[in-house]
């Protein structure tokens, strides 16, 4: 059978944009801004440095997509979470970097790390949507709403944590939460990978989740005229061959 539960991907997709707002600009700028050195207006630093993490996040992303694409990279699950976990360890020590060239390894290697996620994502939920015929379209788009609906929902639960007075506690609770939502985001893909190894073992072609009606109305219609057709067919033989005999 055919994977049905495209809606645990859409799901997914909607934790995973949920646990990206938690690395977003706004919250980069308040943890340089507490980083900054005592001697140096904190706001002047912060700024500074989130274009330096703007730029490295760029070049990261961009130099794992041309791996991928020059490698042709089959990506399944494994990469999948292995690069959620890896995402999940650069969130988690960001509240605990001090220097400058710890927060820019941490953002390389989450925006590395991301950009396979994303990969993976895409693919295995490209796989999926092949069974659903005339509903791809509107699955895949449902994945791109999702997506931005979990932007949306991540930026209005970190506003009133970035305004809380303690500001470390603050970003560990968004750092924390982000980390959780990815996790989520890469566990949801589960049943549908194992769907996916399930027909590639079994070496059936894929199958179409639920046949339109007309085919199921058409196949009910014409199956009792085939039987009748073939017993008409085998009495005429018959009677043929008795002539011939005779």
């Amino acid at each position: 059978p055919a994977f049905t539960g495209f809606w645990l991907l859409i799901a997914a997709r909607f934790f995973t944009s949920v646990g990206i707002v938690s690395t977003s600009g706004i919250v980069m700028l308040k943890l340089f801004e507490t980083r900054a050195p005592a001697e140096y207006d904190h706001f002047r630093h912060a700024s500074k440095l989130i274009a330096g993490h703007g730029v490295v996040g760029h070049l990261a992303g961009l130099a794992v997509n041309f791996f991928l694409g020059w490698h042709k990279v089959s990506l399944g699950f494994t990469f999948l979470l292995v690069s959620t976990l890896l995402c999940i360890l650069a969130t988690l020590s960001y509240p605990m970097m001090s220097t400058l060239p710890q927060l820019l390894l941490a953002t390389a290697v989450y925006r590395g790390a991301r950009t396979v996620a994303k990969a993976a994502s895409d693919a295995l939920a490209l796989q999926s949507a092949r069974d659903l015929d005339s509903r791809k379209s509107a699955a895949l788009v449902s994945r791109r709403v999702a997506f931005k609906v979990g932007q949306l929902a991540g930026k209005y639960s970190i506003a009133p944590l970035l305004a809380l007075p303690d500001g470390e506690l603050a970003l560990q609770l968004i750092f924390g939460g982000g980390a959780a939502m990815s996790l989520m985001g890469a566990l949801l893909h589960w049943p549908a990978c194992v769907q996916h190894h399930r027909q590639q073992a079994s070496g059936l072609p894929l199958v179409a989740a639920s046949a339109p009606k007309r085919s199921v109305e058409r196949l009910k219609y014409l199956a009792p005229r085939a039987v009748v057709k073939w017993l008409c067919l085998g009495s005429l033989s018959k009677q043929s061959l008795a002539s011939h005999a005779a």
